[in-house]
């Protein structure tokens, strides 16, 4: 199939046409179409694979693509990317894209994991206060 026509076939059949290449090729294919219908194409390959192709350091500026995903999709995908890709992902993405995949309102998966310095992690663990001495005062 010609590259130049793959933007204007339906994204369902291009997806399945793809669907037993490798995941390099798909990202490949999707670098030589315009962005919103590679959005389509990805929107429309099986969840698994999607998540590997955007995992292909041969994917150009996948940020593009995530600008015409729906956020319910791009969410998902986000997710399920690897960590590397993720962070390379977020610094690409336009602020406006970013806001909408990245709310201020989610929690960060930095205050999801790290707990609170005072916790008490059982009775065979002393939880000890320490407070930094500083000038003037007569205690530490």
């Amino acid at each position: 199939m010609e590259d130049s026509r793959l933007e204007n076939r339906d994204p369902v059949h291009v997806a399945r046409t793809l669907g037993s290449a490798h995941d390099a090729d798909i990202a490949e294919a999707l670098n030589a179409i315009e962005p919103g219908a590679a959005a389509r194409v990805l929107a429309a390959l099986p969840f698994d694979q999607a998540v590997r192709t955007l995992n292909q350091p041969e994917l150009d500026r996948p940020a593009r693509l995530f600008e015409h995903l729906p956020t319910d999709k791009a969410v998902a995908l986000v997710a399920a990317m690897s960590a590397d890709q993720r962070a390379d992902l977020f610094r690409e993405l336009p602020g406006r894209t970013r806001a909408r995949l990245f709310p201020a309102g989610r929690s960060s998966a930095r205050s999801r994991t790290s707990a609170p310095r005072d916790t008490h992690r059982g009775p065979s663990m002393r939880c000890t206060c320490w407070t930094p001495w500083t000038a003037g005062s007569s205690t530490w």
